[in-house]
């Protein structure tokens, strides 16, 4: 009895005293995100899985835009955090009714996960799954703003911003309009080389570990809009990650760059951008409403 009691006592004092920026203090606070995406409540979505490969995290998720505010040649991709391990598109179906009230076409994907697959085998997917969308849905205007949160806005970048590879199969990159960009990892340099960034990315300095730090393949010269919000006391992908990825990005270009970096907002504040009303929601709808 004592020793449970003791055991409670710790965890409230490490739940209150924890400082921002550590992860245990996400750790700690992810059961109180859950809690305010679970009282949300969404409704009227019908949305259609589709499979893209024969393993059974090759599917994506489509949402139509809500009835009367149609626009099925604006389509936005939406990747789940995870450390590229955890989660499941069918977790973050907040997102998608926040976007198709605003009236775009939604797309909720998954992909094969570490640490049975790297780098190089999730970048096969992100092709597939951005070839399969556009076949289903192509016309001469569609358009595609791309985003993600954590490691999904990794990879949401890895499909923005790797011209080769677009290259290859055909691909207009002019059509990927807009990037969104929240809490990613996006110089890998800047991470803590731990387990779930070595088993996506490999060791620093290894062959993969190039290809798989998106800040390689940013041009000389980039014109299109970009939206990064991270949190400086972010705890889980420090700040210095995304600050180094946007000094890169500002040399290549000079316009059309959004940066939201507060001091006190954590991993999870930005994660519930679509949980009611707040600042992170705001400034997104804001730039949406500009494309």
């Amino acid at each position: 009895m004592f020793f449970l009691l003791g055991a409670l006592s710790l965890l409230i004092f490490t739940f209150f005293f924890i400082p921002k920026g550590y992860p245990l203090h996400e750790i700690l606070h992810l059961p109180i995100y859950w809690w305010k995406v679970s009282r949300i409540p969404i409704y009227g979505l019908a949305p259609e899985r589709v499979q893209y490969g024969s393993h059974s995290k090759q599917y994506y998720w489509v949402f139509p835009p809500q009835a009367g505010k149609g626009k099925s040649h604006k389509i936005f991709i939406y990747f789940h955090g995870g450390a590229w391990r955890f989660g499941r598109p069918e977790m973050f179906k907040l997102v998608a009714f926040t976007l198709v009230k605003l009236g775009y076409t939604v797309v909720l994907p998954s992909c094969r996960r570490t640490p049975k697959y790297n780098y190089t085998s999730i970048r096969e997917d992100l092709t597939q799954i951005l070839l399969s969308i556009d076949h289903r849905f192509f016309q001469a205007d569609t358009t595609y703003i791309l985003g993600g949160m954590s490691s999904g806005g990794n990879l949401a970048a890895h499909l923005f911003y790797n011209k080769a590879i677009l290259q290859q199969h055909g691909f207009d990159r002019n059509r990927l309009r807009a990037l969104l960009l929240l809490g990613a990892p996006l110089d890998l340099r800047q991470m803590p080389q731990n387990k779930l960034v070595c088993s996506f990315a490999s060791t620093m300095g290894s062959a993969v570990f190039k290809e798989a730090n998106v800040q390689n393949h940013l041009d000389q010269v980039e014109d299109r809009k970009v939206l990064i919000i991270h949190g400086q006391s972010d705890g889980l992908v420090p700040f210095k990650s995304a600050h180094s990825f946007i000094s890169t990005l500002r040399e290549r270009q000079e316009s059309k760059i959004q940066i939201h970096a507060p001091i006190d907002a954590t991993h999870l504040d930005v994660a519930a951008w679509a949980c009611g009303e707040n600042e992170f929601k705001s400034i997104i709808l804001s730039w949406l409403q500009a494309i």
